[in-house]
C-alpha cells in the first residue's frame, strides 16, 4: 500500500535512516521543546521512542550520546532525570527547521561555495566523516578534497564541533565563461538519485499516512525525519539546472499538508504524558 511502512520488510535506506534512534529523538525535542524553557523526561521520551519500536537500552543510549556531543544537558528532579537542549541543540534544529520549510523553488543568484581541504591518511576516519557532513549539508565532490555548493554556505555552522576549521579553505565564487555550470552540476551531483528519493517519498506518503504506524504522533515524527534526511542532501540547485518534471515541489507540497494534518492529533497523543518540566 502507497505511504506504509510495514517494518516486516527491509526498510529503504532513507528511511531505515530517518528512523534511527537519534533522528527520531531531535524531531521529537524539536517538537515537543525547542525554543521553549522545557525538559523531557527520561520515562516519557523512553515511552515515546517505544511506540516506534525503539528499545528502552537505544533509547537510553541516544540520550547518553547526545548529551556527549553537547545537544542535550542533564537537569535532575527528584529522583527523576530531565533533558533539555542546549544552544548548540536548540540551534542544530533552528538550521534543520529553516531548511526544512526552504521552498524546494527557491531561486539561487549564481554564487557558489568552494571548499577545499586536505587531510592526511592517518586521518580517514576523519576524513569520511568530513565528507559525509559535506554531503549532508549539500555539497557535491567536484574531485578529491575539492566540494562545492550552491549559494553562500555557513560553514563554520555545518562543520562546527568537527576540529577541521583549520583544515578546510572556503571561497565564495562564480564560475568563469569557460566553465559550464551545467558540467559542474554534472560532475558533483547525481540528480537521477536526488529526484528518485523524492519520487520514492511521494509514493510512500500518498496513501494512509497512518499505514504501518501505531497513532498520529509517530506517523508526525517519521514524516518529519524522512523529510530532514531528504531535504538535507539535496542542493537545492537553481531550477534552471533542474531535469523537467522535477518532483520536489510535489513533494514539498505534500509534505505540508500531511505535516498540518497530524500536527494537532499529535499534540492531543503527547498532552496525555506528564513527562515535561519548565526549566524557569
Amino acid at each position: 500500500m502507497a505511504g506504509s511502512l510495514d517494518t516486516s520488510s527491509p526498510l529503504e535506506p532513507e528511511v531505515a535512516r530517518a528512523r534511527r534512534p537519534k533522528w527520531i529523538a531531535l524531531m521529537l525535542l524539536g517538537f515537543l521543546v525547542h525554543e521553549r524553557p522545557l525538559a523531557l523526561s527520561t520515562g516519557t521520551f523512553i515511552e515515546l521512542l517505544s511506540r516506534l519500536d525503539v528499545s528502552s537500552h537505544a533509547a537510553r543510549s541516544t540520550l547518553t550520546r547526545m548529551t556527549d556531543r553537547g545537544l542535550l544537558e542533564r537537569h535532575r528532579q527528584g529522583r527523576e532525570t530531565y533533558y533539555a537542549l542546549t544552544p548548540h541543540g536548540s540551534r542544530a534544529l533552528r538550521e534543520g527547521n529553516a531548511l526544512a520549510w526552504h521552498s524546494a523553488d527557491a531561486e539561487r543568484n549564481g554564487t557558489w561555495t568552494v571548499l577545499a581541504y586536505s587531510i592526511p591518511e592517518e586521518r580517514r576516519a576523519l576524513r569520511l566523516r568530513l565528507r559525509s557532513r559535506l554531503a549532508w549539508g549539500g555539497f557535491g565532490m567536484l574531485r578529491s578534497g575539492l566540494w562545492i555548493a550552491p549559494g553562500c554556505v555557513d560553514v563554520t555552522g555545518l562543520l562546527d564541533g568537527m576540529g577541521v576549521l583549520d583544515d578546510v579553505r572556503v571561497f565564495f565564487s562564480t564560475p568563469a565563461p569557460l566553465t559550464k555550470t551545467t558540467d559542474l552540476i554534472e560532475e558533483a551531483y547525481d540528480l537521477d538519485e536526488i529526484g528518485d528519493r523524492y519520487l520514492r517519498y511521494i509514493t510512500r506518503w500518498s496513501g494512509d499516512p497512518l499505514a504501518g504506524l501505531p497513532d498520529e504522533l509517530c506517523a508526525f515524527l517519521v514524516l518529519r525525519s524522512e523529510w530532514q534526511q531528504l531535504v538535507q542532501a539535496d542542493p537545492r540547485l537553481p531550477s534552471e539546472y533542474l531535469p523537467a518534471g522535477w518532483p520536489a515541489a510535489d513533494a514539498e507540497k505534500l509534505f505540508r499538508g500531511l505535516y498540518e494534518r497530524l500536527e494537532t492529533p499529535a499534540r492531543r497523543i503527547v498532552k496525555e504524558f506528564a513527562g515535561l518540566v519548565s526549566l524557569k
